[in-house]
């Protein structure tokens, strides 16, 4: 509505405003309050203000420290996201850090290059009884053997 009272908009735009208003009874009167804020504005004179005006408001003013502008940078949002972002970066690098997680890296690779080999060597076995049994006698390294029981439930 201000661009309307500014003159800032095309004719189609400023033609589809005014069809809004008058269409829109709550715009419409906030249009009529803006109007009139607009005249009275316009019915002021310029004021006249002395050239040394802002050389007498300036020692007036509070000086920033570099301290004082520092944490005024601190006030902006993204400012604090990223350093919240920093800080729990840091935070999660330090205390989830494990010891001993490259050994348990290594293990694991071993684990994997180990099963690559048996697939590789045992895959005509799978399909056979005896395949059942290469793939119990190498059991994964990172649990606990479990002993299986050879005898038949249901054969009694």
């Amino acid at each position: 509505m201000t661009a309307l009272l500014d003159d800032e908009l095309s004719s189609s735009e400023a033609n589809s405003v005014k069809d809004h208003l008058h269409s829109c009874s709550t715009c419409q009167q906030e249009f009529q309050s803006l109007s009139f804020a607009y005249q009275l504005t316009g019915q002021l004179g310029e004021l006249e203000v002395a050239p040394d005006l802002w050389d007498r408001i300036t020692p007036r003013l509070p000086s920033r420290s570099f301290f004082g502008q520092f944490w005024s940078l601190f006030r902006r949002p993204w400012v604090q996201a990223t350093v919240g972002a920093l800080v729990l970066a840091a935070f999660l690098s330090v205390f989830l850090w494990v010891p001993g997680q490259d050994q348990a890296e290594k293990e694991f690779a071993e684990f994997i290059q180990q099963r690559e080999r048996i697939s590789a060597e045992t895959q005509s076995l799978l399909f056979s009884n005896a395949g059942v049994e290469v793939n119990r006698a190498r059991s994964n390294p990172f649990v606990k053997p479990v002993s299986f029981s050879t005898r038949n439930p249901f054969q009694e």
